[in-house]
C-alpha cells in the first residue's frame, strides 16, 4: 500500500497553583503544612540533614549562583521540615550547603550556625508543596529541574541519559494538553509533577528503548509518550527499533520506523522540530508511522515520510489515548 497518499486513522478504542515565593518573614499556617518554629542549628548538624525528595540537579545549579559568592547575611537563614516517615528534610538552602562544602564560595567564611526555619508536613505532597515556595531569587526552578525532582522523588531509576536529564518537561505537558483536551501552564510544578505522574508508566518503558537526546526532540518525545501510552506493547517495540536505527528499506520502500528516521531528517532540514506551532504536525505523522508499523504496511516512494494526520483522526487518536489511559486508572 502507498501510504504516501492515505491518511491513517485510527478507531477511538489541578490542583491549585504552587506559587513561588521568597520564604516567609512570619509563621505561615496552611491546610497542607505547619510552621513550627524557628531554631539554631550547626553547619554540622544542618549538613547531616538529607536533601529533600524534590530536590533538583544541586551541583548544576550552583554553577550559577554567582550571588552566594557575595557575602549575605540572610544566607544564614534556612528551611527544613519534618516529613510523614518523621525525618527532617533541606527544604531551602540546599545550593548553598553543597556551595559552602565544596569551598565553592571564594573566600567568604562558612557560617558556623544556621537560624533554620522548622515546618511540619504530614504528607509527601505537602512535603512537596513546602519545597516548590521556597527558592533563592537567582536560582529558579525550570521545567527540568522540576520532572528532575519529581521523577527523583518517585524513585524513578532512569539509565539512559535523555531520561535522567529531565529534559522533557515541554513534551509531557504537551502530551498531557493533547489528552486532556486544553492548554496547561507549563512552568507551574503542581502541572508538572501532574504529567510526571500521568505518564510514569510510558517514561520508563520509553526510557528502556534508550533514547538519544539528538534523535527525540519534544515533538518525538511526545508522539513516544502518546503511542506508549495507547499500546504499551507494540509501541515500545516501535521505539525499539526507531532507538536502534533499524528499520528496512529496500529499494524504494521502507518500513514504518525507517519512515519514521526519514521524518527525523526531513523535520531537521525543514527546521520544524524546534517549535511549538509545528508539534501537532509531527505528532501526527509519527502516529501515523507507528499505526503503520502495527499494520505491517510499507512505505514507497522517493521521501518515503509519514502523511500528516488530519485534525479528527488526530483527535480521535488522542481520545483513544486517554480511555487507554483511563482502563488503567489513570484520569
Amino acid at each position: 500500500m502507498d501510504l504516501l497518499t492515505k491518511t491513517d486513522t485510527v478507531a477511538p478504542t489541578k490542583k491549585a497553583t504552587a506559587a513561588k515565593t521568597a520564604p516567609a518573614e512570619s509563621p505561615v499556617i496552611t491546610p497542607e503544612f505547619r510552621f513550627v518554629r524557628t531554631d539554631r542549628m550547626s553547619i554540622d548538624e544542618w549538613n547531616d540533614l538529607p536533601e529533600h525528595p524534590n530536590q533538583r540537579d544541586t551541583e548544576k545549579h550552583a554553577r550559577y549562583s554567582t550571588h552566594l559568592n557575595v557575602f549575605d547575611p540572610t544566607h544564614r537563614r534556612v528551611t527544613a521540615a519534618t516529613g510523614p516517615d518523621g525525618k527532617m528534610y533541606v527544604v531551602d538552602g540546599h545550593t548553598r550547603r553543597w556551595m559552602w562544602k565544596q569551598g565553592f564560595t571564594k573566600n567568604l567564611p562558612v557560617p558556623l550556625s544556621l537560624d533554620v526555619d522548622l515546618y511540619s508536613c504530614p504528607t509527601r505532597d505537602a512535603l512537596a508543596q513546602l519545597y516548590y515556595r521556597f527558592d533563592s531569587r537567582q536560582a529558579v526552578e525550570t521545567p527540568q529541574d522540576i520532572v528532575f525532582g519529581t521523577t527523583k522523588a518517585l524513585g524513578l531509576d532512569f539509565k539512559s541519559s535523555v531520561m535522567r536529564s529531565g529534559r522533557y518537561g515541554n513534551a509531557l505537558v504537551v502530551s498531557y494538553e493533547y489528552t486532556h483536551g486544553r492548554m496547561f501552564d507549563k512552568r507551574n510544578p503542581d502541572v508538572i509533577k501532574d504529567c510526571v505522574l500521568y505518564f510514569k508508566d510510558e517514561l520508563v518503558l520509553l526510557d528502556a528503548t534508550s533514547p538519544v537526546t539528538a534523535d527525540m526532540p519534544a515533538a518525538f518525545m511526545a508522539a513516544a509518550l502518546l503511542t506508549l501510552a495507547y499500546s504499551p506493547v507494540h509501541a515500545k517495540e516501535f521505539w525499539t527499533k526507531y532507538n536502534r536505527d533499524e528499520g528496512r528499506k529496500i529499494g524504494r520502500e521502507c518500513d514504518a520506523v525507517h519512515a519514521a528516521r526519514n521524518l527525523l531528517a526531513w523535520g531537521k532540514d525543514q527546521k520544524k522540530l524546534g517549535t511549538a506551532a509545528n508539534y501537532r504536525e509531527i505528532i501526527g505523522r509519527v502516529v501515523n508511522a507507528f499505526i503503520a508499523f502495527r499494520k505491517y504496511e510499507t512505505y514507497k516512494g522517493k521521501s518515503g515520510i509519514p502523511n500528516p494526520k488530519d485534525d479528527e483522526a488526530l483527535r480521535e487518536f488522542f481520545i483513544a489515548v486517554k480511555r487507554a489511559k483511563a482502563e488503567r486508572g489513570f484520569k
